[in-house]
């Protein structure tokens, strides 16, 4: 089975959206982990001095008052992180929301039919259909190898109790905001391995790589 044809002269606006959506993405985990570290160091030194506040362990070299106002202060630092991530969060979204925008609402309906449906051939061919539509709108050349994968990697979505027991089924379609990330998420990482994404070319570089250039 072939697969998709990416790197066309016709995709390349395509894949300055995906390639900005992917930068953003690598941009946004490191911030993010950079984050969680920092908060859970910070409440590691707060429940050390906390359990001194309390009695629980000796205190040396600082009074009570020292301690608590200790914690003020790394709670305040934890909110600062906190507040920082959610605005450099926002600044990503202008290189996010384009390749979200890419997957359409007749696409989501399409695949919600087809999983919902999924013995019925012609339903799943329709959303087959509509990936094809989706790459040719796009300027890529279309594969079925492709298509098959990302359609293998956009299924069903795990129904809730509530679902469940409403409708008799365990698997539902994923809500369309859920699709249409997993979609872009699914087609970034095809698109990797088909070397067919010009990554970390507008700001973000992994830190790997960055410690690489330093050596």
């Amino acid at each position: 089975m072939k697969k998709a044809q990416f790197n066309t002269k016709e995709a390349k606006e395509f894949r300055t959206i995906m390639a900005k959506w992917a930068d953003a993405h690598g941009a946004l985990n490191e911030k993010i982990l950079s984050k969680q570290d920092f908060v859970k160091a910070r409440k590691t030194m707060m429940a050390s001095n906390q359990d001194a506040i309390d009695g629980k362990t000796t205190l040396i070299g600082k009074t009570v008052a020292d301690l608590v106002a200790e914690n003020q202060r790394y709670q305040s630092e934890i909110e600062k992180a906190s507040a920082e991530l959610a605005e450099f969060r926002k600044a990503q979204a202008d290189r996010v929301n384009p390749a979200l925008a890419l997957v359409t609402d007749d696409l989501y309906k399409v695949y919600s039919v087809a999983v919902m449906d999924g013995e019925d051939a012609d339903k799943v061919q329709a959303y087959a259909a509509a990936i094809e539509v989706f790459f040719a709108t796009n300027g890529v050349v279309s594969g079925e190898a492709t298509v098959n994968a990302l359609m293998g990697k956009t299924g069903a979505d795990r129904a809730s109790a509530r679902y469940e027991y409403k409708n008799g089924t365990a698997t539902k379609a994923m809500a369309k905001t859920k699709f249409k990330d997993l979609f872009i998420r699914s087609l970034c990482d095809i698109m990797r391995q088909a070397q067919a994404l010009p990554e970390y070319k507008y700001s973000y570089v992994p830190m790997a790589e960055r410690e690489k250039k330093n050596k």
